[in-house]
């Protein structure tokens, strides 16, 4: 086969754009660092490096954003649990002082008026949001834990309790004493052996000054017919009946609006007492029973139901929405969890009821209204032994009025008994409140604990993941160098020899 001198220079030409293509490669890989452009250059090291980038852009969402955010979110709980728990620790302190067999009643007035102001404190606490989402109120983070003014919006409620809601109190009766005035003692009916204290059972629903128009229903378990058992419980109102709570027959129950107290006879507190559950049965819970009433005003500070109870609220347009329908069913509570790695998550939130329940409150409206009793009976007592002691009574009005005043002094002395006991017994439940803020709180650093051993696993597969990354596409510019070097070395050789080549034609052998 004859080679012509054009079929050595296309050769000559073809090979010196391959070593100029290659050239070109080394060159861009050089400037970019990259071992290929496109797909097309290396369809494996292409199809490798989008499943290195899919994974790798999964752990840079879980280590840099999501327990990111995760960790500031229990750095904000964690600073209101530890709010709280200072809080309380100032309220253990003052109810402390309360139980003090020398504390004046002005003093402790002050301090149950302090109290309350401490129950309101940790109720904000209870309002901390993080990025502007409220951190305790479960998925309804746009809600704050409690209402920020006064408000008039339906609600009816069910409350679902157990025995360990049943409390049994000690009430004074005072018959008339609290209505003396100088010029009325006379006429009063109060003599000093009727007064007494008397045990009262109750339940204290979470909420006081409900609806007393739309009924009230407690559903328990009656063991003795097998079914649940629904009584109407009538509303007993302090301003038609002056003392609700005195001589409450065995069979009797009621409810009173103004405190949302649900009196108890002892026929009912005994059945209550009974009721537990049967762990032969399922999906029934019949040591459970619920109070369901309806509240329509609500204060400025008055925590929210929907983060507690199973219950609807209807605006004024009639527009009705149905909150926790499954919490009547023994469905679970708003988990919130974030998303640290494929199906592995770690729950971030803490539950309102875990520390910002209603009996804080409660506690607080006790104390202040038994102070106020006694303090009313204070001001009685030094109001008849002032007339009694300025002299301008005749002999039977000085005897009725002496008569009244020991009437009063014995329900003084009652009372200031009840509301010692009262302060020394919030002793044991202040410190309840504390120990399940510390439960709270210690259950959050646990979730903070284990987040940093997810960060630091994260961390070394982010760093193991880019490694990975980095091997598959990126190139090695010293081994690149010396190949680019010998592809320009080649290059220029290629010249030199075709340019040699092409000089020589067939007209130099003729």
């Amino acid at each position: 086969m004859r080679i012509t001198n054009r079929i050595m220079t296309n050769n000559s030409l073809t090979n010196i754009n391959r070593v100029k293509v290659s050239q070109d490669q080394l060159n861009t890989m050089m400037a970019t660092g990259k071992k290929i452009t496109k797909p097309s250059d290396d369809p494996v090291v292409a199809i490798r490096a989008l499943r290195l980038r899919t994974e790798s852009t999964k752990i840079d969402q879980y280590y840099d954003r999501n327990t990111e955010d995760a960790e500031a979110w229990m750095k904000v709980t964690d600073s209101s649990l530890h709010t709280v728990s200072e809080v309380l620790m100032d309220m253990l302190e003052q109810v402390g002082k309360g139980s003090a067999d020398t504390m004046a009643t002005s003093e402790r007035q002050t301090i149950a008026t302090y109290i309350k102001s401490l129950a309101d404190e940790i109720y904000d606490s209870g309002d901390a949001d993080y990025a502007g989402r409220f951190i305790f109120s479960g998925y309804r983070t746009d809600v704050p834990l409690s209402f920020q003014e006064d408000t008039t919006l339906k609600y009816s409620i069910t409350e679902q309790l157990d025995k360990s809601a049943l409390q049994t109190m000690d009430h004074v009766y005072t018959d008339d004493i609290l209505k003396y005035t100088t010029e009325t003692y006379a006429t009063l009916n109060a003599e000093e052996q009727d007064i007494e204290t008397e045990q009262v059972h109750r339940i204290q629903l979470a909420y006081g000054n409900v609806d007393p128009t739309e009924g009230l229903k407690l559903t328990y378990y009656d063991p003795a017919t097998g079914a649940q058992n629904v009584v109407n419980v009538p509303s007993v109102s302090l301003s038609t009946v002056s003392d609700p709570y005195h001589n409450l027959a065995a069979g009797d129950i009621c409810y009173i609006p103004e405190t949302g107290e649900l009196l108890l006879g002892e026929d009912y507190y005994s059945k209550l007492m009974d009721t537990r559950d049967d762990p032969m049965t399922t999906g029934v819970d019949e040591g459970e029973f619920r109070v369901e009433y309806v509240k329509k005003e609500w204060k400025e500070g008055d925590l929210r139901p929907e983060h507690y109870f199973a219950c609807t609220s209807e605006d004024a347009d009639g527009k009705v929405i149905n909150y926790n329908p499954e919490y009547l069913t023994g469905g679970g509570r708003q988990v919130i969890e974030y998303a640290t790695g494929t199906g592995q998550s770690i729950q971030i939130n803490t539950f309102a009821d875990e520390c910002f329940n209603h009996d804080i409150g409660r506690l607080a409206e006790d104390l202040m209204s038994a102070t106020e009793t006694l303090a009313s009976l204070d001001a009685i007592v030094n109001s008849l032994d002032k007339m009694i002691e300025e002299g301008n009574l005749g002999a039977g009005d000085r005897r009725i009025a002496e008569d009244k005043l020991a009437a009063a002094k014995k329900a003084q002395t009652l009372q200031r008994d009840k509301v010692q006991q009262m302060f020394d017994a919030a002793k044991t439940t202040v410190q309840g409140f504390i120990d399940r803020t510390s439960l709270a709180s210690t259950n959050c650093g646990s979730r903070e604990s284990r987040l940093a051993l997810i960060q630091n696993r994260l961390s070394d597969q982010q760093l193991t993941m880019d490694n990975l990354v980095s091997e598959n596409e990126d190139c090695d510019e010293t081994e690149v160098a010396i190949e680019l070097a010998g592809a320009k070395l080649a290059y220029e050789a290629a010249l030199m020899a075709t340019s040699k080549i092409s000089q020589t034609t067939l007209l130099n052998y003729i």
